[in-house]
């Protein structure tokens, strides 16, 4: 049985795909980087899906979910800090959000 230390160390990557008029949720969760990574790069293609994105987190360990990568039609983008991690329609318009990472820390953000 694996122990609880172990437990909590053990990274988790889930995918979330954004819809025009759906919030959405967390649609599934690998144990693999490179698969839920695989998985969000196809579902971005699927009618409907604006984006797809790949979150991190470590079991039992508030605090750590961590945005890994973000996907449109198939292709990662690149990440940018001047904008939230992953807008959902593929833009690279200019940030509607605070412009300093202070300003920004102090926004809150719902969480996924």
């Amino acid at each position: 049985m694996t122990s609880d230390k172990a437990r909590r160390r053990t990274a988790v990557f889930s995918v979330h795909a954004s819809k025009p008029d759906d919030i959405g949720a967390i649609e599934v969760v690998f144990d693999n980087q490179g698969a839920a990574e695989e998985f969000a790069a196809d579902r971005s293609k699927d009618p409907g899906v604006l984006s797809a994105s790949v979150t991190r987190y470590l079991m039992g360990e508030l605090g750590t979910r961590r945005p890994i990568s973000w996907f449109v039609d198939g292709v990662e983008q690149p990440r940018r800090f001047d904008r939230h991690p992953y807008p959902t329609d593929g833009s690279d318009g200019p940030p509607t959000g605070p412009s300093t990472p202070q300003q920004r820390s102090r926004t809150p953000r719902p969480e996924a």
